[in-house]
Formats: C-alpha cells, structure tokens, sequence
C-alpha cells in the first residue's frame, strides 16, 4: 500500500511540475516564476516520473496511474498552466475544441468533470480490488 501511495504522490508532482513547467514557456510575466525555473520543474517532473515507475506497478497499479492523471489532469495540471498563463487559477475552464487525427475533440467544462469523475472511480476501484 506504501509503494501505491509513492505512486500516487509520483503522479500528482508530475502533474504539478508539468503544468508549471509548460506554462513558464507560455507566459510573459516571469513574477509568478521566482520559485523555481524551468530546468529545475523538469527536474521535479523526473522525480514525478521515478516515484510513478517505483511505486505504481502491476495491473493495479496501471488502473491506479490512468485514474491519477485523468483525475488530476483538470484538477492540478490545467489550473496549474492557466495560473502560469493568465495569473488566476481556474477550474474546469471551457476550450477550444481539439483536432486530433482529424477529430475534433470538444473540452468543455461537462467533458472534464466527467473524465475527473471517471478517474476517481478508477482510482476507487484500483484501491478497492
């Protein structure tokens, strides 16, 4: 259980970092970015990415991983880039739709709160079985 729990903390600063990291590219105020600079959020998403590969293997710990990030990707990583971006933290924000392969992939508020729920059920039902 120690090992899953290393993992999970693995996922949330990997999350953290990435979102940190990709929106000091972004922005143009670097006031919000006296904490750390960009070589050394890469080098907290490595550290993210180490405790992931340590603690969160197996089938339950793959289950575990997917619940994390979905779960975290519109409730740490996305605030994280727009707080970098545009200077306030926003959840669950509208998007412009997504073209990928030629779909196109609408992110609107409804869509990330379901993807977040579905996370966490993941996340139950890794922790539960």
């Amino acid at each position: 259980m120690i090992q899953y729990a290393i993992g999970a903390i693995g996922v949330f600063l990997w999350s953290f970092a990435t979102g940190y990291r990709e929106g000091y590219t972004w922005t143009q105020n670097r006031a919000r970015l006296d904490f750390l600079d960009y070589h050394a959020w890469r080098m907290v998403e490595q550290l993210g990415i180490v405790l992931i590969a340590y603690g969160l293997s197996g089938a339950k710990g793959m289950l575990l991983y997917v619940g994390l990030n979905w779960s975290l990707l519109y409730t740490v990583y996305e605030p994280v880039l727009d707080y970098m971006v545009t200077g306030r933290w926003t959840w669950f924000k509208n998007h412009n739709p997504y073209t990928i392969c030629g779909f196109k992939l609408n992110q609107g508020r409804v869509y990330q709160m379901f993807m977040t729920v579905i996370g966490v059920a993941a996340v139950c039902i890794a922790i539960f079985i």
